[in-house]
């Protein structure tokens, strides 16, 4: 028996491949490249032409921030560990529909005793990869710029990050709502940790954000432009994550929460990310909302799905029962240690199991299938002593949406998985046609159904129409009488 032996060195079978190729074209925003940065509510909105071809996970934000002088031995100090800019982003079609929004989740160290990357007091675990907690100037007593630049791919689980080539039928609006200047920071000595200073509160300055810019990366590969713009025409499906954000607020040594995940706009559960907070919105020198918490006040605690235990014993945060557990879940990321996790300090519910594939996973949706329900997810914390904490739940789901081309009355962005639909007709009458087969219309529906029910009668097929809305069906009923009489239940489920 002989054995073919194949290698690499010998195949010469030649395949066409070809891949993404962007530019990052700048874009500046509809009311000019400086705004003022003061109270919260100021909107920078970029709007991102239509059958255009570009990514959104590949392009980024830039804008200089200027903190003016802060006295005698001061200089201002910004929170680095998260994106502290926005309160709120939005995504949608500048003619209106469906909007896709994300608000930002706070998660600080906390200032009073913070873990410098290089600090004799508070030194960091790992000094030269664990996330750098506070950004100060050198020199005190001056103005201040900080050049920021923002990728897009670190808001995490948004359509922002998806990784996709995406084309609209209309022009789009990228809309930041900037947060206050107390949320970004504050005044402090040039000492390492800082002293507060006097008056800590960072000083508003006339158009103290300047040269905002958006540079998209667009696409230029016009093999893939054109296949995209003949798929917009079909209706381009995608995949994306949507992060929804829950709180209450607690004040006792055993506090728990529960909330449910509305079902009707997703397909599945994937994640669920949870912490407690101390809420500092009246001082200055702290983040709006800390979570150095787990190495001195959480003493255990235990989470549930529909009254079921996820976690089947308390997972005590002291002994890095927690992060032991996430570990798999945590590589790759900044937390790299018992220690960091309980200064940074968040439990991840994975609701995907460790699922692996080579499909690339902007194609793939993993977690618990939720659409016909609306799961209740509960967290039950013991603290080592009453504290007044606010409890904070990132919920990570997956939508299917559809891109279309917006004509014939059909939205631009238009939801897969809506919200469950019903509609009963009363329909009667002769077979016309075939023998035992009867084929009625049904027309203004207001959805598209996925089921189709008629108690006594079996369905045959139906054909549906999505180009001429609102939609109609032709039904095709089979009977053994010569005749049909009955409630025509419709539902899109």
């Amino acid at each position: 028996m002989s054995r073919e032996i194949h290698s690499s060195q010998v195949d010469y079978t030649a395949f066409n491949e070809t891949g993404p190729s962007y530019v990052p074209y700048v874009v500046q925003p509809e009311s000019g490249t400086s705004t003022t940065l003061s109270s919260q509510g100021q909107i920078i909105k970029f709007n991102l032409g239509a059958s255009s071809v570009y990514n959104l996970s590949r392009s980024w934000l830039q804008f200089d921030l200027t903190i003016p002088a802060g006295g005698a031995n001061n200089v201002p100090y910004l929170f680095a560990d998260y994106i502290s800019f926005f309160s709120q982003i939005s995504f949608q079609s500048r003619s209106g529909g469906d909007t896709i929004i994300f608000t930002p989740g706070f998660a600080s160290n906390n200032a009073t005793n913070y873990r410098y990357q290089i600090n004799t007091a508070n030194q960091a675990d790992k000094p030269y990869s664990e996330c750098q907690y506070l950004i100060g100037a050198v020199t005190a007593n001056v103005p201040t710029k900080f050049s920021v630049k923002i990728y897009l791919s670190d808001i995490y689980d948004t359509i922002l990050s998806l990784d996709k080539d995406l084309i609209f039928g209309d022009i789009m609006q990228l809309q930041f709502t900037l947060n206050p200047l107390t949320s970004l920071g504050f005044y402090g000595t040039a000492a390492s940790p800082p002293v507060l200073a006097a008056a800590p509160n960072l000083t508003q300055a006339p158009m103290n954000i300047q040269n905002i810019t958006l540079y998209l990366a667009t696409e230029t590969n016009q093999i893939i432009i054109d296949q995209l713009r003949n798929k917009l025409n079909e209706g381009l499906p995608i995949l994306y994550s949507n992060v929804q954000t829950f709180s209450a607020s607690q004040n006792s040594n055993i506090q728990s929460i529960s909330f449910t995940v509305p079902s009707g706009r997703v397909l599945t559960l994937d994640r669920i990310y949870y912490s407690i907070f101390t809420t500092n919105q009246a001082t200055a020198n702290l983040p709006p909302v800390q979570n150095d918490i787990a190495s001195t006040l959480v003493s255990n605690f235990q989470t549930s799905l529909d009254n079921q235990p996820l976690t089947p014993y308390p997972l005590i945060p002291p002994s890095y029962m927690d992060y032991d557990t996430n570990k798999k879940l945590l590589e790759g990321s900044s937390i790299m240690s018992g220690d960091i996790n309980n200064y940074n300090w968040c439990w991840i519910q994975d609701f995907c199991n460790g699922t692996q594939s080579d499909v690339p996973n902007d194609n793939t949706y993993k977690g618990i299938p939720i659409h016909n329900r609306s799961p209740t997810y509960a967290a039950t914390v013991y603290l080592t002593a009453a504290n007044n904490n606010s409890h904070y739940c990132f919920v990570v789901t997956k939508e299917h949406r559809v891109i279309n081309n917006g004509m014939s009355g059909r939205p631009l962005i238009e939801l897969m998985c809506k919200p469950n639909q019903e509609k009963t007709i009363n329909i009667y009458g002769h077979f016309t046609e075939t023998k035992n087969r009867f084929t009625v219309p049904i027309t203004d529906i207001g959805f598209i159904p996925n089921r189709i029910e008629l108690k006594g009668y079996s369905i045959g097929s139906f054909i549906s129409n999505r180009d001429n809305p609102p939609p109609f069906l032709l039904l095709s009923i089979l009977s053994d009488i010569p005749g049909i009489s009955g409630n025509l239940t419709l539902s899109a489920l």
